[in-house]
């Protein structure tokens, strides 16, 4: 039954093939929109993701392309406008019509709908603009003002997003599908499961998890899925004589001269096995991870630290892949991110301006595509070592760690005490906002959209906006 709907829908509904999930208002738009007429208009309320996330991307850019999106007015529905629906929600109400898209009048964070008619609110969006900082996702930024705009323009100016091959992220552990090897009484050697709410910025121990993790269990249940992660990086840099063979079978041949093609099942498993000397697991490692359940509407938004090693993480947090295998001669290596890497990226997702435009695309749930969506620095190791800005930055965020947990860090004095924490913090922020080269009106108008931040820590706001236009 579950096959033949999916085909059902891959056949019918081609604008939905593939997007992982079934929203069912993406079907009745796409249905819908081959029901137009020349000179009618398709007016819907609806999710406001459908401009936002991943599994519309095909539907949305369908919209752009072949027809014209007269307008997409997103609201919150604090009122409540819905009062069945959380408050937390946000719904939008879009206009289509048969013709080219150009110019669409928008706004968001809106809760009153008669801002409809008050058309001083309107933000002009140009599918130009669109294409140039979205070419792929084409989703849109969900702005304020159109001091927005300028800002998000500047800031792709500037910078290429997140490329995958630069730094990436993965899920290690599913909270159902592998409830099987967690525990709940901690045991001598047992290592700790960690969760999104485990961890807060630049500090892995803010509150206990609930499970554990055998470490004999745990590797027992990931080394095939490492083991297959090893034969994909290997693959490629084999001889060229093994381009048509089958990926592990290549590997094997390679580094131990068997062929596994014609051998037992039994006999081929043990062997494929012999590949287990050379993983190295992830939790060896040092990681970056994140929280992956967060709001644009929170205090902040993306909520990242560094994972201590010997842990495993649940799937509210994407933690870092933090190696590739790595041929030399015929041994297999592994070749790490190196620590000035992983301590600069953590301050900059960590920092307002990133935040500011994470904010402007995340719905509820943060994951790594947003991260390969926005605009950030990926210096080279030797640009690590000469810039005097990377470096202090890269100082400063050890040191924030040390308060925190020990990482085994050399000659790095922890923060004495909360006041002389946040002043790193803002030290930071500052230099990550030149190198944006955001102004002091700018960063005082992104500080504004931080409203639960500015409540709660007003101090922190005021000392920032001081030092920056010092």
């Amino acid at each position: 039954m579950f096959d033949m709907t999916n085909k059902y829908l891959s056949e019918y509904y081609p604008l939905n093939r593939g997007v992982g999930d079934s929203n069912l208002f993406r079907f009745f738009v796409e249905k819908n929109l081959s029901m137009l007429k020349q000179n009618a208009n398709l007016t819907y309320i609806l999710p406001s993701a459908i401009f936002q996330d991943d599994g519309s991307i095909i539907l949305r850019t369908y919209i752009l392309e072949k027809y014209k999106l007269n307008y997409f007015f997103s609201f919150e529905n604090n009122l409540p406008v819905f009062k069945d629906v959380h408050r937390s929600y946000k719904f939008a109400i879009m206009q289509i019509t048969n013709g080219k898209t150009e110019i669409i009048d928008s706004f968001f964070y809106k809760t009153n709908p008669e801002d409809l008619w008050n058309k001083n609110e309107y933000i002009n969006y140009s599918l130009e603009y669109i294409n140039k900082i979205a070419p792929h996702h084409k989703n849109l930024f969900e702005i304020r003002s159109k001091l927005d705009l300028e800002i998000i323009a500047k800031a792709y100016a500037k910078f290429q997003p997140l490329n995958a091959e630069y730094f990436d992220f993965r899920r290690e552990l599913d909270m159902t599908n592998d409830k099987s090897i967690f525990h709940e009484i901690d045991k001598n050697g047992f290592v700790p499961l960690f969760e999104g709410k485990t961890i807060h910025q630049f500090n892995p121990n803010f509150s206990k998890g609930k499970y554990f993790l055998n470490p004999v269990e745990f590797d027992k249940h990931i080394l095939s899925k490492e083991i297959g992660r090893l034969v994909a990086d290997i693959f490629p840099q084999l001889p060229n004589e093994f381009e048509n063979w089958g990926k592990e079978r290549a590997v094997i041949k390679f580094i131990y001269d068997i062929d596994i093609k014609n051998l037992k099942k039994e006999e081929r498993e043990k062997t494929i096995d012999k590949l287990k000397e050379f993983v190295k697991f992830d939790r060896e490692f040092f990681r970056i991870g994140f929280r992956a359940i967060a709001r644009d509407t929170d205090e902040r938004t993306i909520i990242s630290t560094i994972l201590p090693k010997s842990i495993g993480c649940g799937n509210s947090i994407y933690s870092e892949i933090p190696k590739i295998y790595i041929l030399n001669n015929q041994k297999v290596e592994t070749l790490e991110n190196s620590i000035s890497k992983k301590l600069f990226l953590l301050a900059m997702f960590n920092s307002i301006t990133f935040d500011f435009l994470a904010r402007l695309i995340v719905q509820i749930n943060v994951n790594k595509t947003y991260f390969t969506r926005l605009p950030i620095p990926q210096p080279t190791e030797n640009e690590f070592a000469e810039n005097k800005i990377y470096k202090k930055i890269i100082e400063n965020t050890k040191r924030l760690l040390t308060y925190h947990n020990d990482y085994g860090f050399e000659n790095i004095e922890k923060p004495k005490n909360q006041k002389a924490y946040d002043m790193l913090r803002i030290e930071n922020d500052i230099f990550i906002a030149k190198l944006y080269e955001i102004k002091s009106d700018e960063l005082e108008h992104i500080l504004t959209t931080f409203k639960v931040l500015n409540k709660n820590s007003p101090e922190f706001i005021e000392t920032l906006k001081s030092k920056f236009a010092n």
